[in-house]
C-alpha cells in the first residue's frame, strides 16, 4: 500500500499517487479482507446509489478540509483523523496486514506464546495512528486543487461493491481508482479495499510487513523489529527501510 510497494508495480509517481488517494477518500487504508472476517455473518451488498453516495461524500469531506485555507495544520489534521477513525475497521485491516503473523504460533514454548499476545495486543494499538501519519503529508501535498469523481460501480459477488473513481490533478494526468465497499454488521457502508492504477494497495502493505518479519530469527524478534517500526513512524522519526521480501535480508 505505501512507500515501500514492490518496484515493477507501478511507477514511483503514481505510487505516491495511490498511497495519497488512498487517504483523500477514506483516510485510511482500505485493504482487501473475506466475506467472513469484515461481519462474522452474512451480508448484503449495499446499493449502487447508496454506495456512490458514500464515496462521492467522503471524498469532497476530505479534499474541502484539505483544500480549506482557514482550517488550521492541527484543526486539519484532527478532523482528517476523526474521518479517518470513522470510515475504516481498523481491526480487521490490522489482522491482515499482519497475516499469519497476527494468530499466537501454539506451537510455541508458554513464554514466547505469551510474549507474541502481548505484541500482537500493542500492534493493534499502533496500527491506526501507523497508516494516518505514514499518508499524511503525501496527501496534503498532493491533493490540493484536486477534485474526485464518481463515475460508476460494479458488484462483486453478493456482499461487495466496487465504486470507480478518477481523481483529478491539475497539471497530471487522472489516477483511477476503485473503491471495495461492503455493509458491516450494522449495516454501516465500509470501505474494505481500493485499487489504484489497478494494484491492490494491501499486497505492499503486507509485503511491507512480511519483509521485516521474514527477515528475522524467530517471530518474537520479527514482531518486536515490527514494533519499533511502527513507533518510530508514529514518532515522526525516520525508521529504516525494511529489507526487500524478495531479497531477503
Amino acid at each position: 500500500m505505501f512507500i515501500f510497494a514492490p518496484s515493477g508495480l507501478i511507477p514511483s509517481g503514481k505510487r505516491q499517487s495511490a498511497l495519497a488517494l488512498m487517504m483523500a477518500g477514506l483516510l485510511a487504508t482500505a485493504f482487501v479482507i473475506p466475506a467472513t472476517a469484515q461481519t462474522g455473518s452474512a451480508a448484503t451488498a449495499p446499493q449502487a446509489t447508496d454506495a456512490q453516495a458514500f464515496i462521492r461524500k467522503m471524498a469532497d469531506d476530505s479534499l474541502n478540509l484539505i483544500q480549506d485555507k482557514s482550517v488550521t495544520p492541527d484543526v486539519r489534521k484532527a478532523k482528517l483523523k476523526a474521518i479517518f477513525n470513522e470510515h475504516v475497521a481498523m481491526d480487521y485491516i490490522a489482522t491482515l496486514a499482519l497475516g499469519r503473523y497476527g494468530r499466537v504460533d501454539p506451537s510455541l514454548p508458554a513464554e514466547a506464546r505469551d510474549q507474541q499476545a502481548a505484541q500482537i495486543t500493542e500492534y493493534r494499538s499502533l496500527f491506526p495512528d501507523f497508516i494516518f501519519n505514514k499518508l499524511y503529508d503525501i496527501l496534503i501535498s498532493k491533493f490540493d486543487n484536486s477534485k474526485i469523481d464518481v463515475i460508476g460501480s460494479k458488484p462483486i459477488g453478493n456482499t461487495d461493491l466496487y465504486v470507480n473513481t478518477r481523481v483529478n490533478r491539475p497539471k497530471l494526468e487522472p489516477v483511477l481508482a476503485d473503491w471495495r465497499v461492503r455493509n458491516d454488521k450494522d449495516g454501516v457502508i465500509k470501505v474494505i479495499d481500493l485499487k489504484a492504477e489497478g494494484v491492490s494497495l494491501t499486497i505492499t502493505q503486507r509485503d511491507e510487513f512480511a519483509a521485516i518479519l521474514g527477515s528475522s530469527k524467530n517471530i518474537n524478534d520479527g514482531l518486536a523489529k515490527l514494533l519499533t517500526y511502527m513507533k518510530d513512524t508514529n514518532a515522526g522519526r525516520a525508521p529504516a527501510a525494511p529489507v526487500s521480501a524478495k531479497n531477503g535480508a
